[in-house]
């Protein structure tokens, strides 16, 4: 077997590999979705049955230019979860969204307050 590397999305991974005379080759698979794939390794590995590794280079910019800094109890509720959701999307929240967050942050502080 060779050992090499596949790059693209998922499904077109997994389309490519049925015409792929090499899928069965060790493989490294960069897998470009934006946002998150469940159970990414075991999805390829039905395209590439020896896949070694997944990266997911997209993601990983998003986690290194999105996630806070320092200690994170000195951030907000806010911002923290504005960070999780650039690292499981690729972008920021928008106008609606973070009205919606906003809300449902107050709900939560105002059940804690009658607790």
């Amino acid at each position: 077997h060779d050992v090499r590397v596949v790059e693209g999305t998922l499904a077109e991974l997994q389309q490519g590999a049925a015409a792929d005379p090499g899928r069965h080759d060790y493989v490294l698979a960069r897998v470009t979705d934006p946002g998150a794939v469940l159970d990414v390794m075991a999805k390829v590995r039905t395209a590439y049955p020896n896949c070694l590794r997944v990266e997911r280079p997209v993601l990983a910019g998003i986690a290194r230019d999105a996630a806070p800094r320092g200690d994170l109890r000195r951030h907000d509720d806010a911002s923290l979860f504005d960070s999780f959701f650039r690292e499981v999307t690729g972008r920021a929240l928008a106008g609606p969204e973070q009205e919606a967050l906003a809300d449902a942050l107050t709900a939560l502080r105002r059940t804690e307050q009658e607790q």
